[in-house]
């Protein structure tokens, strides 16, 4: 995964190349790369992923949980961007600590 532009606007742009064993890999329903987008809302309560074909929006609790996801968006964004996590049909999903 890696940055694909100098983050102009509020959007920051990946780019991620999967590469995985020929074998035994649970990672073959990934594409071979994929391009997102992530940015934070204003007071960084929300994380909106976009990706060709697909937005989402990701509610952000306050502490530790919603922290982590602050400091490295583009983790999470990545993982709903790949469709490996279960999908929200409107695009809302919500973190919460367990």
């Amino acid at each position: 995964m890696c940055p694909a532009d100098d983050r102009r606007d509020s959007w920051a742009r990946w780019h991620v190349d999967v590469d995985f064993p020929l074998t035994g890999s649970s990672l073959r329903g990934l594409p071979p790369s994929f391009d997102f987008a992530v940015a934070l809302s204003a007071d960084a309560s929300v994380l909106w992923i976009r990706s060709p074909g697909m937005d989402a929006e990701v509610a952000l609790p306050a502490g530790a949980a919603g922290e982590a996801v602050r400091k490295n968006p583009e983790l999470l964004g990545a993982v709903v961007a790949a469709g490996m996590g279960p999908e929200a049909p409107d695009g809302r999903y919500e973190l919460t600590p367990r």
